[in-house]
């Protein structure tokens, strides 16, 4: 679990290495989430480059959503936050490449929503 920043940093330079190498959970993830939105758009024939690399960095949220996730629902606040800040990177992309979110507006913060419906978390001493 990230204790800091600096952890949570470490965490996420190194999932970005398993991406590149494409054959982690995580590689084949932002693989198959950028081909989605491909095909989602009409095929790469249709797509110009400013597209093609807003679909890259979409890949690259989901992926970062996806390991941030166990994280934040493990109670470190750091991770959640910046999940909460990788989903509206997400969605901003999204919008970004006319992909509307079925919300409207910005949902609730994890940790309130964790929180709401499960209690707060004990804190180990």
């Amino acid at each position: 679990m990230a204790r800091n920043r600096r952890d949570l940093g470490t965490t996420l330079r190194r999932t970005r290495l398993q991406v590149l190498d494409g054959r982690s959970r995580l590689g084949r993830l932002w693989c198959d989430s950028q081909r989605q939105l491909i095909e989602d758009l009409g095929g790469e024939d249709q797509l110009s480059p400013a597209q093609a690399h807003m679909i890259a960095c979409a890949a690259d949220h989901v992926v970062k959503i996806a390991s941030l996730l166990p994280r934040a629902l493990g109670g470190d606040t750091i991770a959640s936050r910046a999940l909460d800040q990788a989903n509206e990177d997400l969605r901003r992309a999204l919008a970004a490449l006319g992909i509307k979110s079925k919300t409207n507006g910005r949902s609730e913060h994890l940790g309130d929503h964790l929180a709401r419906h499960y209690g707060k978390p004990e804190r180990a001493a």
